[in-house]
């Protein structure tokens, strides 16, 4: 993963720059959805991921309101308990095939910190030793950040058959 971020730093930094801070977003995974930028999570001195904080819709809140067990999505919880924390440490790890980002956060207890695991939507086997993610086993926004060509949908062309004559 560092051949990863070493080679597309660059371009995550450009993507993520601090311009974004306090502007409204489309949300990558629903369109019809905003988010407004909070701040980053940075990987040594690049900006890695961008913390957004969600604005629901009603439907959203009503459902929110009937089921207070569900587990937030994780933009809020950063938001709400990590941005104006201190990081005191990131690190890269693969668990289970998938990359995560280990969070390490100053968090005043007694124990000096606390970890929030982030996945990054990137599995070990999306990736070559050199750092080149698979563009078509990689989500397609990520592809598009990172400046390569999405792949071109395969389209199935059917043979259309001549309707048989039928005898009168």
């Amino acid at each position: 993963m560092d051949a990863f971020i070493k080679k597309y730093g660059n371009t995550l930094e450009k993507h993520m720059g601090e311009k974004l801070i306090g502007q409204t977003i489309t949300n990558v995974y629903d369109p019809q959805v905003s988010d407004v930028v909070r701040g980053y999570i940075q990987y040594g001195k690049r900006p890695l991921l961008a913390v957004h904080h969600r604005f629901a819709d009603e439907t959203e809140k009503n459902q929110e309101a009937e089921d207070a067990n569900r587990a937030k999505p994780f933009v809020e919880y950063a938001t709400e308990h990590f941005v104006d924390e201190e990081i005191i440490k990131v690190d890269i790890h693969e668990a289970g095939g998938q990359y995560y980002v280990g969070l390490y956060v100053n968090d005043a207890n007694e124990s000096g910190e606390d970890v929030l695991h982030v996945p990054l939507h990137i599995t070990t086997d999306q990736v070559d030793e050199e750092g080149n993610p698979d563009v078509k086993e990689i989500p397609i926004w990520i592809t598009r950040v990172l400046g390569l060509t999405p792949p071109e949908k395969e389209v199935q062309q059917q043979e259309v058959l001549e309707p048989e004559e039928q005898e009168e």
